[in-house]
């Protein structure tokens, strides 16, 4: 479950989070510990919260939205791009866009660059 990470992303405390979906902190914390697992009804208010899917607090997808199949290998991201990953998801969706915009305009840059010195 990724429900900590989740949580830590929005710098909630567990406290927090409980209020935030009517149960306890107790709770928060034997399913961030997995002693137990949040009901249905408790998943999707995480989900509905946090803006992401079922699957992916249940960690059955990974950050592009690819099933994740149990026993299949996956590939990293390199550390860099799990960092901006990481930075990009705690934005709020303005400076989401302005990061993409930036982005986009560096890799232009670059392709330019290279058409330019002809490699």
């Amino acid at each position: 479950m990724r429900i900590r990470e989740l949580r830590e992303e929005k710098c909630l405390s567990q406290e927090n989070l409980a209020k935030l979906i009517g149960t306890s902190q107790r709770n928060i914390s034997r399913w961030e510990n997995l002693e137990n697992e949040p009901t249905i009804s408790f998943l999707v208010k995480l989900a509905d919260l946090f803006k992401v899917s079922l699957d992916y607090i249940t960690e059955r997808e990974d950050d592009f939205g690819n099933i994740v199949v149990p026993g299949q290998s996956t590939d990293q991201l390199p550390n860099d791009e799990q960092r901006l990953l990481q930075a990009y998801r705690k934005l709020d969706k303005l400076d989401k866009e302005k990061l993409i915009d930036d982005a986009e305009y560096f890799a232009n840059r670059s392709v330019q660059e290279k058409l330019r010195k002809g490699v």
